[in-house]
């Protein structure tokens, strides 16, 4: 559940002055593709099964995304203060949450499969004679201490890996060159 959080999730708080009143409002989205559908129910009950809350569906404002989300000031509190998910934008401040680096290889190992599942692609590339056939897995992030960190977690697997720092890559869907 953290490695989705990580991938694709948000925490948020906000507290706001409305003149006669304070608002404060707790929240935990999970963002998703509207085509992967059972991804979403197996999310949803993930986080049945671990909170015994149930995670709301609705669509996004983006073309084809959709958002998994609850409202919890207690949850976001837990997460943020006890599992070191960052709070509000995520950004470069991004890492592994303390409680996953420390822990063991099968906690560790859990964590990238929430990660891969949100955050990874498969490629076939052309590398032989015989066409596409050379898997490629691929990662990308805007965290240096995130990839730092990922770093350490494949070399602790052997699991080889290569680094690209600084990539510009174009985004159709927002119209913007992003580097990551």
């Amino acid at each position: 559940f953290l490695g989705i959080m990580v991938g694709d999730g948000h925490l948020g708080h906000r507290i706001r002055n409305m003149g006669n009143y304070i608002m404060e409002n707790s929240e935990i989205r999970i963002s998703g593709n509207i085509n992967e559908f059972h991804y979403h129910g197996f999310i949803q009950n993930l986080f049945k099964s671990l909170f015994n809350l149930n995670l709301k569906y609705s669509r996004d404002s983006a073309p084809g995304a959709v958002v998994l989300g609850v409202d919890s000031k207690g949850l976001v509190q837990y997460l943020n203060k006890v599992c070191g998910l960052i709070l509000n934008r995520k950004g470069k401040k991004l890492r592994i949450p303390k409680i996953i680096r420390i822990s063991n290889k099968e906690i560790k190992c859990a964590f990238l499969r929430g990660l891969a599942d949100t955050d990874y692609t498969v490629s076939f590339k052309n590398k032989t004679k015989l066409g596409y056939t050379y898997p490629v897995i691929r990662g990308t992030f805007l965290s240096k201490k995130l990839i730092k960190d990922l770093e350490g977690v494949y070399k602790e697997f052997e699991i080889p890996y290569c680094t690209h720092y600084d990539e510009k890559k174009y985004d159709p869907r927002f119209k913007k060159i992003y580097i990551s």
